[in-house]
């Protein structure tokens, strides 16, 4: 019984450290994948294709925020009905508390919260039941959300949730650097401009 504890405890930490060597790899992927591209939607995109090697998901999505309207556009994953820059609105979905208290949002049934607006009653409707929302932060304010959905209840596990913020603290660096090359692009054709006037 003893050695039988024993294999059982050594084949679980091999699993473990298993699965701690993927989630380095994917990061490592991760940082290669922005580094080799400065457009925003190509590294958005491959960021979400790759979080399925590393949490069971169904669906993952990045969300801008756009202040002027007052809500989110869906910029780049996959697992929705929605089209890509398809707008929704602040007060039609509950990831707004994210941005209030900017906190992740760890949710195990949608169909158990009361309550529910329209973009939770559509994710219920397509089969999604748990669900993380973690900010994507810029300057120090909160630039957009991470999500991920998956279709059986209790899906995710707080180690999960680690995963998901760093891989959103990546995002967040990746947009950054991004936002400044483009700011670069525009100044340099500012200056170029002038200088042919």
């Amino acid at each position: 019984l003893e050695q039988a504890r024993l294999y059982k405890e050594s084949v679980d930490k091999t699993m473990e450290l298993s699965h701690k060597i993927e989630t380095i790899q994917v990061m490592h992927e991760i940082d290669r994948s922005i580094l080799s591209t400065l457009e925003t939607q190509e590294i958005l995109e491959t960021i979400t294709s790759m979080v399925t090697r590393l949490i069971p998901a169904e669906r993952v999505t990045v969300v801008l925020i756009d202040r002027e309207r007052g809500g989110f556009v869906y910029k780049a994953g996959f697992g929705v009905k929605l089209a890509k820059g398809a707008f929704v609105s602040f007060r039609d979905t509950s990831a707004t508390e994210v941005i209030q208290s900017g906190m992740p949002q760890f949710i195990s049934d949608i169909a158990l919260e009361k309550d529910r607006l329209p973009l939770e009653m559509a994710l219920l409707d397509e089969g999604y039941h748990a669900h993380i929302r973690v900010a994507l932060t810029s300057e120090g304010e909160i630039a957009g959300l991470f999500n991920v959905g998956s279709k059986k209840v209790d899906a995710f596990v707080p180690e999960h949730l680690a995963v998901l913020e760093r891989l959103a603290a990546q995002t967040s660096v990746a947009l950054k650097n991004a936002s400044l090359v483009t700011e670069l692009k525009d100044m340099f054709l500012g200056t170029i401009t002038t200088l042919s006037s």
